[in-house]
């Protein structure tokens, strides 16, 4: 994920991501957004700041027995105009993780231009491709047949180009994950947890 401020600082290059992705993200309704909420969070720091001044002086004017009646009413607007400026960043605050969340990463410099898969070229072939006397079918088809891959429930778990894995798939995906580990620590990595 980008920070915010590597995308404010790095503006075009982040345009350039996006375009060369074929991206529709709206970067321009973004940096609007995030400006907006950092202003908002900018003028609610100013008044928590006068409220800390003004709640000090009521203090002062309260141990020198001074009428203080102004200074509250001011707090009290204080305090109703911060709460009101806090809901309001909440809101943009929401809208701002949800946002940042769909800004792709910076792809590297001889990545091709593309929206899909299809857009990718091919820079070699390793080994021999088989050839089969019958059509092969994909490794989802076959999950999906053999039930141990549950592409419609990732889909309202998380969205396209996710699976469930269940049964079978669950133990083959943990043993491959033991295989690695395994085999990495053998050689001397540090397994960490």
């Amino acid at each position: 994920m980008l920070s915010a401020q590597f995308i404010r600082e790095q503006e075009k290059l982040v345009r350039d991501c996006l375009k060369k992705r074929g991206s529709a993200f709206a970067l321009d309704d973004f940096l609007k957004l995030d400006d907006e909420r950092r202003k908002i969070k900018t003028e609610t720091e100013t008044r928590k700041a006068e409220r800390n001044t003004v709640s000090r002086k009521i203090g002062e004017l309260t141990k020198e027995k001074k009428d203080i009646s102004a200074l509250r009413e001011q707090m009290k607007k204080n305090g109703e105009e911060i709460q009101a400026l806090e809901q309001k960043l909440a809101e943009k605050e929401l809208l701002f993780e949800k946002q940042i969340l769909e800004i792709p990463n910076i792809l590297a410099d001889d990545v091709p231009e593309g929206r899909t898969e299809l857009d990718n070229r091919e820079i070699r072939r390793e080994g021999k491709i088989p050839q089969f006397d019958f059509t092969p079918k994909s490794h989802a088809d076959l999950g999906a047949g053999l039930d141990i891959i549950d592409s419609p429930r990732a889909v309202k778990i998380s969205g396209s180009r996710f699976a469930v894995l269940k049964a079978a798939g669950a133990r083959l995906e943990r043993a491959l994950m033991n295989f690695m580990l395994d085999m990495h620590t053998a050689k001397g990595y540090t397994e960490v947890s």
